[in-house]
């Protein structure tokens, strides 16, 4: 395992972004009703992940060698995404400004991504402030489509 980040993110938008740093712009994510109740839009070099607030968010982003056994003790919300990488990868929220976002070196290829959500239910009463807390585990895999593994509510 390689810790390839760990601190906060701001999640304008309810949103934080991971994305190919060879995409030139940075795409508005569709969110709808159905893809908000996954947590996750998967668009082509881009995974947008929902989150509980809209300040700084703690994150977490590891890479692993292959498929992480399944452990969802103690999370609220899993979800799996895959996403194509030309070897280094952007992690953002949605508004930082792209050159001088978190970059995480990944090999190049197909990668899936799971999002571990926790303490989604422990935020203050005005929501800005929580113990919510976002885990992403990525490995090299085979493309496929996005995956609720447990949804929160």
């Amino acid at each position: 395992m390689t810790l390839l980040h760990d601190g906060p993110i701001f999640a304008d938008y309810f949103q934080f972004l991971l994305q190919d740093a060879a995409l030139r712009e940075r795409p508005a994510p569709p969110w709808d009703e159905a893809t908000l109740a996954d947590g996750v839009v998967a668009m082509p070099g881009l995974l947008a992940f929902a989150t509980a607030r809209n300040m700084q968010v703690p994150v977490a982003a590891e890479l692993l060698p292959a498929e992480p056994a399944l452990d969802l003790g103690g999370v609220d919300h899993a979800v799996e995404a895959s996403l194509e990488s030309r070897g280094m990868l952007i992690l953002a929220g949605g508004t930082d400004y792209l050159p001088t976002a978190a970059r995480l070196p990944v090999p190049a290829g197909p990668l899936r991504v799971r999002l571990l959500c926790r303490g989604l239910d422990r935020l203050s009463e005005d929501g800005l402030a929580g113990e919510d807390s976002y885990r992403l585990l990525l490995w090299p895999a085979a493309l496929a489509g996005v995956a609720v593994l447990k949804r929160h509510g």
